[in-house]
């Protein structure tokens, strides 16, 4: 399990940043959620800029290693941050609908 815990950037699936990750997306969701955007559309083009976002992240790791102190592992990029995207989004989106239900 050393590859869940303890978390180390760039050789766990989680690292410190799932948390602004996921607080970003959480945001992200709750703007979208209050502009009536249709769900699925939305799911598709949050996950599509996740994933650009992390493909940007490993060139900017090649060409300012200075400044991208901590390469994020792989499967980090692939998997746990694009994850926290749907998390969020789900997460806002079911928090709104049912905070308005009595």
């Amino acid at each position: 399990m050393t590859w869940l815990w303890p978390i180390h950037t760039g050789k766990t699936f989680f690292d410190v940043w799932c948390i602004f990750h996921l607080a970003f997306w959480l945001f992200v969701g709750s703007v979208l959620w209050a502009r009536r955007t249709s769900r699925p559309f939305a799911l598709g083009w949050c996950l599509a800029f996740a994933y650009a976002w992390e493909a940007s992240e490993r060139f900017f790791e090649r060409w300012w290693p200075q400044t991208w102190l901590n390469p994020e592992s792989f499967i980090n990029s692939v998997a746990s941050d694009p994850l926290m995207c749907v998390l969020g989004l789900l997460g806002a989106w079911y928090a709104l609908d049912h905070w308005r239900k009595p």
